[in-house]
């Protein structure tokens, strides 16, 4: 009797924390600003993903197909990416990523070329 009871209770308590864990839609806004590179000093692998949007508030974006790949602007143009799969887990990687070179950006041709 006290081995069901046992099983019953751990069932119920990892249903809960199943519950607990789910996607929330306010992880990520259109109205994020970028923020500047020190906000982001201390985010890595060790935090869970609920840490990371309380210290940074909401993700730009999730561009992620499969796992969760949150991105957040930076002032000085790069982005910081924290890619999850699971959305109360840690991340599988963090990290700054280069800024987007400007389109129209028309490189200058080499001299002596044609």
């Amino acid at each position: 009797m006290r081995i069901i009871l046992l099983i019953t209770i751990l069932l119920c308590a990892g249903a809960a924390r199943a519950t607990e864990c789910t996607w929330d839609p306010t992880f990520v806004s259109a109205a994020a600003k970028p923020l500047p590179p020190s906000r982001f000093r201390g985010i890595d692998r060790s935090l869970p993903v609920p840490a990371i949007i309380e210290r940074l508030g909401p993700a730009a974006r999730d561009v992620g197909s499969g796992l969760y790949v949150l991105q957040w602007d930076v002032t000085d143009g790069r982005t910081f990416s924290v890619s999850t799969a699971s959305a109360c887990g840690k991340p599988v990687n963090t990290g700054f990523h280069p800024a987007r070179p400007d389109p129209s950006f028309k490189p200058k041709p080499l001299r002596g070329s044609s």
